[in-house]
């Protein structure tokens, strides 16, 4: 530390610079005159940040603030008198300090290094032109643009929009939703049938539930095509496919004019057999009808009778059908029709309910409710005739009669 007797001396040396350098201006020979009493009363840390400071500015109005250098845009170019002069007055003013702090241990080097640092930046600042500095701020703008990720450049792309859960290749899965529909017009034939052609959404159709008169009937469909006897006239006929899905038809009254059906309506496993014989015909021969000898409609049509458009071995569903058609045409014979009910020998026992009716024209009547068990092995050994019909009470008349 600075002793008593030794501070009048500094402070004479500051002022004697203080006059020599009148160009300076009174706001930085108040800085240096504080700066120097700081570092004298060896506040050299302070001194320290504020000379660091210095250092690390560039430009023109930061060396102009510096307590050690005056520039001015007017100031005369390096090398003229005034130069020379100040040249003169930094140099003395750094070798007077270095001398009056020689007594403080380790300010000496800090303080000669700062001081002769902050005036060489000073000096490198205030005679770079506008060229000079534009080319270093351009340099360090190129640096920082090739210094830049380069992942900033494109963005990354966005994610791909996830398939609906289940759906592959735009197809529909396996059971799931389907649309049914009728692919063109039903073919109805003269027996009042008619072949209704069907597609799905889910391609082939393994099974059809045909709802029609308030029974279910379920169907094997061939080819895409389900045959429905009408026998229950003019009533809408929906069809089903248990995988979703479905379709509804319904006949014309005109399907059903000179047609007359025997019809025969049961549920359970008991396989029914409807029994026609026309104009008294005798069994196996011509006009007794059954399901193993039920004719042609081709036949029926050509002779004006009749033939089993529909017979069901009850294997199928829980509701079985089986229908007799008579064709009325010019070739028909006055008479009638009688029918009988039957099951099947050695049919898995149990009682079968059963409904039959005659439908003429499209109109029901004679409608019956009955039911029969199952017949032993032995009973089927009986012959036909001696059996008779029986089961179906009603008896169709031919020809028809009026509409």
């Amino acid at each position: 530390m600075p002793t008593r007797r030794q501070l009048p001396e500094r402070r004479a040396a500051l002022d004697e610079l203080q006059s020599r350098s009148a160009y300076v201006q009174p706001s930085s020979n108040r800085w240096i005159i504080s700066s120097a009493l700081l570092g004298l009363i060896g506040a050299g840390c302070g001194i320290a940040a504020l000379v660091v400071t210095y250092q690390g500015r560039t430009g023109p109005a930061v060396a102009a603030a510096d307590p050690l250098t005056v520039v001015s845009r007017s100031e005369p170019s390096a090398g003229t008198p005034q130069e020379s002069e100040r040249s003169r007055a930094r140099k003395e003013l750094a070798a007077r300090l270095r001398v009056a702090a020689t007594s403080s241990t380790g300010i000496t080097g800090f303080w000669e290094s700062a001081i002769t640092g902050s005036v060489e930046a000073t000096e490198r600042t205030a005679t770079a032109g506008p060229v000079q500095l534009a080319s270093r701020q351009s340099t360090e703008a190129s640096a920082a643009a090739e210094a830049s990720p380069a992942a900033e450049a494109s963005p990354a792309a966005p994610p791909q929009e996830a398939a609906p859960e289940g759906v592959v290749d735009g197809q529909q899965p396996a059971g799931g939703p389907c649309e049914l529909a009728l692919a063109g017009a039903p073919e109805v034939t003269r027996a009042a049938t008619a072949v209704l052609h069907l597609r799905s959404t889910c391609g082939t159709i393994p099974r059809i539930s045909v709802l029609y008169d308030g029974h279910t009937f379920d169907v094997a469909p061939r080819e895409g095509s389900v045959e429905v006897d009408l026998f229950a006239g003019r009533q809408a006929v929906t069809l089903v496919d248990p995988r979703g899905g479905r379709a509804e038809w319904t006949p014309a009254a005109n399907v059903f004019r000179g047609v007359a059906k025997a019809v025969l309506i049961w549920s359970g496993p008991t396989d029914l057999d409807l029994t026609a014989r026309e104009y008294s015909a005798r069994p196996g021969g011509a006009g007794f009808l059954r399901a193993s000898q039920r004719g042609t409609l081709q036949d029926a049509a050509l002779a004006g009778r009749g033939f089993l458009s529909t017979v069901d071995d009850a294997k199928r569903g829980q509701e079985h059908v089986e229908v007799y058609t008579f064709l009325e045409t010019t070739s028909s014979v006055r008479g009638e029709v009688a029918f009988g009910v039957e099951a099947k020998p050695c049919a898995p026992a149990g009682e079968a309910r059963y409904e039959t009716y005659l439908l003429v024209n499209g109109a029901k009547k004679d409608r019956n409710r009955s039911s029969m068990g199952s017949v032993a092995c032995a009973a089927g050994e009986q012959a036909s005739e001696q059996r008779g019909l029986r089961g179906f009470q009603a008896r169709l008349a031919t020809p028809l009669g009026p509409i």
